[in-house]
Formats: C-alpha cells, structure tokens, sequence
C-alpha cells in the first residue's frame, strides 16, 4: 500500500465517523469469534477507508463519502466472508458429537 497524500490523509480523517457507522449497521459483531470482534472490524474498516482515499477519483461523479461508504462495506463483508469460512470447517474436540 502507498503511503497516503496529505489531501487523503485530509480524507480519511474527515471520514473515519464512516467506518463506525458501517459497522454498527450493517455488520453483526460477534466478539466470541476471532476476527469478528469490534476492533478487528474497525481496523480493517480503516485500512479499507485509506484504500479508498488513495483510488477516489475527485473527477468522478460520486462524493467522496458516498464512494468511501461501498470500499468499506465491500471491504467489511470480504473479511467476514474469508473468517466464516476459516471458523466453519474447525471441529473441536469437546463438541458433542
């Protein structure tokens, strides 16, 4: 990853209240699941946010919060995805069988 400018440094400090907001409506926390608790969640909704201030596009026709809001979700549900399907196969020996 590139280190960011100072225009999306600007970006991205102006917008972390997005990454909170993503997480608490639209993703489930399960803190009993590694990689599901809240603050995995928000860091990789930051890094996300960052990815998203180094591809926008000020030209483009969306805001920035608009396109920063899909690189997050986007983001967010590919973690969650990648760790469901990590935790699903996983037998544990105390399990009743």
């Amino acid at each position: 990853m590139l280190p960011l400018t100072d225009q999306g440094r600007l970006l991205v400090e102006t917008h972390l209240y997005l990454v909170k907001k993503i997480i608490h409506y639209n993703i489930t926390i399960q803190e009993s699941i590694q990689g599901l608790g809240y603050d995995d969640l928000y860091q990789i909704g930051c890094e996300a946010l960052c990815h998203a201030a180094q591809t926008y596009d000020p030209e483009s026709n969306a805001s920035f919060a608009t396109f920063a809001k899909v690189v997050i979700n986007n983001h967010l549900i590919s973690h969650c995805r990648k760790v469901v399907k990590i935790q699903n196969p996983l037998e544990y020996l105390d399990a009743p069988a």
